[in-house]
Protein backbone atom coordinates (compact mmCIF):
# COMPACT_ATOMS: atom_id res chain seq x y z
CA UNK A 1 0.00 0.00 0.00
CA UNK A 2 2.55 2.24 0.63
CA UNK A 3 3.57 2.35 -3.20
CA UNK A 4 -0.15 3.56 -3.87
CA UNK A 5 0.05 5.93 -0.99
CA UNK A 6 3.18 7.67 -2.02
CA UNK A 7 2.10 7.69 -5.85
CA UNK A 8 2.14 11.07 -7.33
CA UNK A 9 -0.24 12.21 -10.96
CA UNK A 10 0.07 10.78 -13.14
CA UNK A 11 1.12 7.15 -11.63
CA UNK A 12 -1.47 4.60 -11.46
CA UNK A 13 -0.18 1.94 -9.66
CA UNK A 14 -3.02 -0.06 -9.14
CA UNK A 15 -3.98 0.12 -13.35
CA UNK A 16 -0.57 -0.83 -14.02
CA UNK A 17 -0.70 -4.09 -11.70
CA UNK A 18 -4.02 -4.92 -13.28
CA UNK A 19 -2.47 -4.22 -16.85
CA UNK A 20 0.97 -6.02 -16.10
CA UNK A 21 -0.60 -9.11 -14.83
CA UNK A 22 -2.89 -9.26 -17.52
CA UNK A 23 0.24 -8.91 -20.25
CA UNK A 24 1.74 -12.14 -18.81
CA UNK A 25 -1.16 -13.75 -18.95
CA UNK A 26 -2.01 -12.84 -22.99
CA UNK A 27 1.79 -14.07 -23.04
CA UNK A 28 1.44 -17.58 -21.84
CA UNK A 29 -1.04 -17.77 -24.26
CA UNK A 30 0.88 -16.42 -26.82
CA UNK A 31 3.52 -18.80 -26.24
CA UNK A 32 0.85 -21.87 -26.33
CA UNK A 33 -0.05 -20.94 -29.48
CA UNK A 34 3.45 -20.30 -31.14
CA UNK A 35 4.63 -23.83 -29.97
CA UNK A 36 1.58 -25.35 -31.39
CA UNK A 37 1.86 -23.34 -34.67
CA UNK A 38 5.54 -23.64 -35.02
CA UNK A 39 5.67 -27.48 -34.01
CA UNK A 40 6.19 -29.54 -37.45
CA UNK A 41 4.58 -32.41 -36.19
CA UNK A 42 1.36 -30.71 -36.01
CA UNK A 43 0.79 -30.87 -39.99
CA UNK A 44 0.45 -32.91 -42.55
CA UNK A 45 2.63 -30.62 -44.79
CA UNK A 46 5.83 -29.33 -43.59
CA UNK A 47 9.61 -28.57 -45.40
CA UNK A 48 11.76 -25.88 -45.77
CA UNK A 49 12.71 -22.95 -48.55
CA UNK A 50 13.68 -24.21 -51.71
CA UNK A 51 16.68 -22.11 -52.65
CA UNK A 52 17.82 -21.61 -49.23
CA UNK A 53 17.01 -19.63 -46.33
CA UNK A 54 15.11 -16.70 -46.81
CA UNK A 55 18.03 -14.34 -45.97
CA UNK A 56 20.38 -15.44 -48.93
CA UNK A 57 19.51 -13.83 -52.14
CA UNK A 58 19.43 -16.95 -54.30
CA UNK A 59 16.18 -17.79 -52.27
CA UNK A 60 12.96 -17.01 -53.90
CA UNK A 61 10.34 -16.74 -50.68
CA UNK A 62 7.41 -15.83 -52.82
CA UNK A 63 7.99 -18.91 -55.37
CA UNK A 64 8.57 -21.35 -52.30
CA UNK A 65 4.79 -19.81 -51.32
CA UNK A 66 2.67 -19.12 -54.82
CA UNK A 67 4.71 -22.45 -56.86
CA UNK A 68 2.66 -24.56 -58.67
CA UNK A 69 3.60 -27.19 -56.75
CA UNK A 70 3.73 -25.67 -53.31
CA UNK A 71 2.81 -24.48 -50.20
CA UNK A 72 -0.27 -22.58 -51.51
CA UNK A 73 -1.63 -25.24 -54.17
CA UNK A 74 -0.75 -28.00 -51.61
CA UNK A 75 -3.55 -26.68 -48.90
CA UNK A 76 -6.02 -26.04 -51.61
CA UNK A 77 -5.37 -29.55 -53.24
CA UNK A 78 -5.90 -31.64 -49.46
CA UNK A 79 -9.08 -28.86 -48.25
CA UNK A 80 -10.06 -27.13 -51.51
CA UNK A 81 -9.33 -23.96 -49.74
CA UNK A 82 -6.14 -21.49 -50.37
CA UNK A 83 -4.54 -20.94 -46.72
CA UNK A 84 -5.72 -17.32 -45.78
CA UNK A 85 -3.42 -16.64 -42.92
CA UNK A 86 0.81 -16.13 -42.54
CA UNK A 87 2.23 -16.13 -39.60
CA UNK A 88 6.31 -15.20 -39.24
CA UNK A 89 8.97 -14.81 -36.79
CA UNK A 90 10.27 -11.77 -36.28
CA UNK A 91 13.29 -12.96 -37.82
CA UNK A 92 11.73 -14.16 -40.67
CA UNK A 93 10.05 -10.86 -41.30
CA UNK A 94 13.12 -8.72 -41.08
CA UNK A 95 14.65 -11.00 -44.02
CA UNK A 96 11.89 -10.92 -46.30
CA UNK A 97 12.36 -6.80 -45.81
CA UNK A 98 15.38 -6.89 -47.27
CA UNK A 99 15.03 -9.48 -49.73
CA UNK A 100 15.94 -8.31 -53.45
CA UNK A 101 12.51 -9.91 -54.89
CA UNK A 102 10.39 -8.19 -52.63
CA UNK A 103 11.85 -4.94 -52.37
CA UNK A 104 12.05 -5.08 -56.70
CA UNK A 105 8.00 -6.04 -56.73
CA UNK A 106 7.41 -3.41 -54.09
CA UNK A 107 9.73 -0.55 -55.61
CA UNK A 108 6.96 0.59 -57.47
CA UNK A 109 4.09 0.90 -55.10
CA UNK A 110 2.68 4.06 -53.68
CA UNK A 111 4.42 3.43 -50.32
CA UNK A 112 7.84 1.94 -51.64
CA UNK A 113 8.23 0.14 -48.24
CA UNK A 114 7.51 -3.41 -47.73
CA UNK A 115 4.78 -3.05 -45.13
CA UNK A 116 2.92 -6.54 -44.34
CA UNK A 117 -0.21 -5.73 -46.72
CA UNK A 118 2.13 -5.90 -49.35
CA UNK A 119 3.58 -9.10 -48.07
CA UNK A 120 0.08 -10.44 -47.59
CA UNK A 121 -0.62 -9.52 -51.00
CA UNK A 122 2.57 -11.07 -52.88
CA UNK A 123 1.95 -14.27 -50.83
CA UNK A 124 -1.60 -14.51 -51.87
CA UNK A 125 -3.07 -14.58 -47.95
CA UNK A 126 -5.77 -12.33 -46.56
CA UNK A 127 -3.68 -11.51 -43.76
CA UNK A 128 0.20 -11.49 -42.62
CA UNK A 129 1.36 -11.64 -38.86
CA UNK A 130 4.39 -10.67 -37.30
CA UNK A 131 5.15 -12.76 -33.97
CA UNK A 132 7.65 -9.90 -32.09
CA UNK A 133 6.76 -11.33 -28.52
CA UNK A 134 10.03 -11.96 -26.32
CA UNK A 135 9.70 -14.34 -23.31
CA UNK A 136 12.15 -14.82 -20.13
CA UNK A 137 12.52 -18.55 -20.15
CA UNK A 138 15.14 -18.39 -16.58
CA UNK A 139 13.50 -19.50 -13.93
CA UNK A 140 12.57 -16.54 -10.96
CA UNK A 141 15.78 -15.09 -9.87
CA UNK A 142 18.43 -16.81 -12.26
CA UNK A 143 20.11 -14.73 -14.96
CA UNK A 144 17.60 -13.79 -17.74
CA UNK A 145 17.47 -16.13 -20.77
CA UNK A 146 15.81 -14.14 -23.53
CA UNK A 147 14.46 -15.39 -27.01
CA UNK A 148 12.10 -14.86 -29.42
CA UNK A 149 8.38 -16.62 -28.58
CA UNK A 150 7.93 -17.40 -32.54
CA UNK A 151 10.92 -18.58 -34.05
CA UNK A 152 12.48 -18.88 -37.45
CA UNK A 153 9.54 -20.69 -39.74
CA UNK A 154 6.61 -19.49 -41.27
CA UNK A 155 3.37 -21.25 -41.17
CA UNK A 156 0.34 -20.77 -44.05
CA UNK A 157 -2.99 -21.90 -42.96
CA UNK A 158 -6.96 -21.83 -43.78
CA UNK A 159 -8.45 -20.27 -40.71
CA UNK A 160 -12.15 -20.22 -40.72
CA UNK A 161 -13.82 -16.31 -40.88
CA UNK A 162 -16.62 -17.92 -38.51
CA UNK A 163 -15.89 -21.22 -36.62
CA UNK A 164 -18.11 -23.98 -37.54
CA UNK A 165 -18.01 -27.67 -37.30
CA UNK A 166 -18.23 -27.92 -41.18
CA UNK A 167 -15.99 -26.24 -42.23
CA UNK A 168 -12.15 -27.16 -42.14
CA UNK A 169 -9.89 -24.72 -39.98
CA UNK A 170 -6.29 -25.23 -39.14
CA UNK A 171 -7.15 -24.38 -35.49
CA UNK A 172 -9.28 -22.59 -32.58
CA UNK A 173 -8.56 -21.09 -28.74
CA UNK A 174 -11.23 -23.01 -26.95
CA UNK A 175 -12.21 -20.84 -24.06
CA UNK A 176 -14.12 -21.24 -20.43
CA UNK A 177 -15.67 -18.21 -19.30
CA UNK A 178 -14.41 -14.66 -19.59
CA UNK A 179 -11.21 -13.35 -18.67
CA UNK A 180 -11.13 -11.72 -15.10
CA UNK A 181 -9.02 -9.71 -13.26
CA UNK A 182 -9.34 -9.97 -9.37
CA UNK A 183 -7.83 -8.49 -6.62
CA UNK A 184 -7.56 -9.44 -3.05
CA UNK A 185 -6.16 -8.20 0.37
CA UNK A 186 -3.50 -9.74 2.16
CA UNK A 187 -3.51 -7.96 5.59
CA UNK A 188 -0.41 -10.32 7.06
CA UNK A 189 1.66 -8.87 4.40
CA UNK A 190 0.21 -5.51 4.24
CA UNK A 191 -0.76 -5.65 0.10
CA UNK A 192 -3.18 -6.26 -2.27
CA UNK A 193 -2.43 -8.90 -4.86
CA UNK A 194 -3.29 -8.70 -8.02
CA UNK A 195 -4.25 -11.56 -10.49
CA UNK A 196 -6.09 -12.50 -14.17
CA UNK A 197 -7.55 -15.38 -14.82
CA UNK A 198 -8.68 -17.18 -17.60
CA UNK A 199 -8.96 -20.55 -19.29
CA UNK A 200 -8.46 -21.70 -22.69
CA UNK A 201 -6.72 -25.00 -24.58
CA UNK A 202 -5.50 -24.62 -27.89
CA UNK A 203 -5.96 -26.88 -30.43
CA UNK A 204 -5.45 -27.93 -34.57
CA UNK A 205 -8.46 -29.03 -35.49
CA UNK A 206 -7.59 -29.54 -39.18
CA UNK A 207 -4.01 -30.77 -40.05
CA UNK A 208 -4.30 -30.98 -43.72
CA UNK A 209 -5.15 -26.96 -43.45
CA UNK A 210 -1.61 -25.73 -42.40
CA UNK A 211 1.70 -25.85 -44.41
CA UNK A 212 4.66 -25.01 -42.10
CA UNK A 213 7.89 -23.73 -43.68
CA UNK A 214 11.00 -23.74 -41.07
CA UNK A 215 14.38 -22.80 -40.81
CA UNK A 216 13.58 -19.70 -42.75
CA UNK A 217 16.74 -17.96 -41.75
Amino acid sequence: MEIVANADSPLTPEREATEFVTDKLLLRLEKDVADLVFTAGNWTNTGTPNGGVWSGDSSDPINDVVGSSLVRETVRKAIGRYPNVCVLGAAVWASLQRHPDILDRVKYTQTGVVTEQLVAALFGVDKLLVGRAIIDSAKEGATASIGDVWGSSAFFGYVAPTPGLMTPSAGYIFSWKNREVNQYREDQEHQTVYECVQNWDSKVTSADSGYLLTSCV
